[in-house]
């Protein structure tokens, strides 16, 4: 079971550092070249600005928004709540165009390995930025992970009456008690967790799941609700989702099951961006610690380690109930994740046609 370790690269952090009226991390290395973020930055600022795409709110965002520009004087970001689903539709327009004002777009994993085989993403040299290898699949950049959790109604379900692995779902006392995500997102554990057998497993266990008479949702906003009323007694959701719950004193809490998936959230530069340099310093501050810090104030951001002294709210639940997790590790299963996924479908009986 793999547990996130965010180590950022020194020449990322050097890079990303405030250094007076010039741009943060100038330097130049041992052989005189010129760091690389400073020559984007210098770019950047010629550009005057970045217009970013997220699913999140404006006022959520603000914090990340705010710190950026404070960072980087003369590089204004422009943002734009969009669901990644629409930040797709609408740059595959723009590029049909020959107009692209998107700069920076986000696509979550269900969606990615389309997002790399149409080619919307401009082919980058991340690393030359200090991201680190394992964000980087090909032309994406993880900057974001949404735990995809288990909840349980704590009024109505004992402790010891709790479901500790996956296939302790088929129990006939959950039958027609579970909400679940029709999307099939949390089962993406199977193929991102190797002990757990794998996409075979991952769809053996969907056959049975269906047969279990779980609501399943065209959303997981729609299943904390459920839950929480008592409607169902245990509901996959996303972590950001759960710990608004929490927070408000409803009767939520997680199922013990373990390990769960983490939900990827990708960053990529368009081709054809109006803004291209200042695309890519969005992008590799966003993977700095500054970055990552601001992200996971506005409630998200990577998952830590359970051995780091300061966790977010999402990494402080995991560890603190002793819940592993685990996520996609390779350009490949991002290419599995969507026909894999589809197959999830058929079986929960939610696919859409096309």
């Amino acid at each position: 079971m793999r547990r996130l370790i965010d180590v950022l690269s020194a020449g990322l952090l050097l890079g990303l550092a405030a250094c007076g009226g010039t741009a943060p991390g100038a330097k130049t290395g041992s052989s005189g070249a010129a760091d690389p973020l400073q020559a984007l930055y210098q770019q950047a600022q010629k550009e005057g600005q970045v217009n970013w795409y997220d699913p999140s709110a404006p006022d959520v965002m603000a914090p990340v928004v705010q710190a950026f520009e404070k960072t980087y004087p003369g590089v204004k970001i422009s943002f734009t709540q969009k669901s990644a689903s629409q930040a797709v539709t609408d740059i595959k327009v723009q590029q049909a165009a020959h107009k692209v004002e998107v700069d920076v777009g986000n696509v979550t994993e269900e969606a990615a390995g389309p997002t790399l085989a149409d080619k919307m993403a401009s082919s980058l040299d991340w690393a030359k930025l200090g991201i680190p290898k394992d964000r980087v699949f090909r032309d994406l950049v993880r900057y974001s992970s949404n735990p995809n959790v288990l909840a349980f109604n704590n009024q109505k379900v004992n402790a010891a009456d709790l479901p500790h692995a996956w296939t302790d779902l088929l129990d006939p006392k959950w039958r027609g008690k579970m909400a679940l995500d029709g999307r099939g997102g949390f089962m993406n554990v199977f193929l991102s967790e190797p002990s757990l057998g794998g996409a075979e497993k991952g769809i053996e266990l969907a056959k049975q799941l269906a047969g279990q008479d779980a609501l399943f949702q065209s959303s997981m906003t729609q299943i904390t609700p459920m839950v929480t009323s008592g409607q169902s007694l245990l509901g996959s959701q996303a972590m950001t989702a759960f710990l608004a719950a929490e927070k408000s004193g409803a009767p939520i809490d997680l199922t013990p099951i373990s390990p769960v998936h983490l939900g990827g959230a990708y960053l990529y530069v368009p081709g054809g961006a109006a803004h291209p340099a200042a695309g890519q310093l969005l992008v590799a501050w966003l993977s700095s610690t500054a970055g990552q810090t601001a992200l996971n104030g506005s409630g998200t951001g990577l998952l830590g380690s359970c051995d780091a002294a300061t966790q977010s709210p999402a990494t402080k639940a995991l560890c603190s109930r002793h819940i592993g997790w685990s996520q996609l590790s390779s350009v490949d299963q991002i290419d599995e994740v969507t026909k894999y996924l589809e197959e999830i479908q058929k079986l929960f009986g939610t696919a859409v046609p096309k």
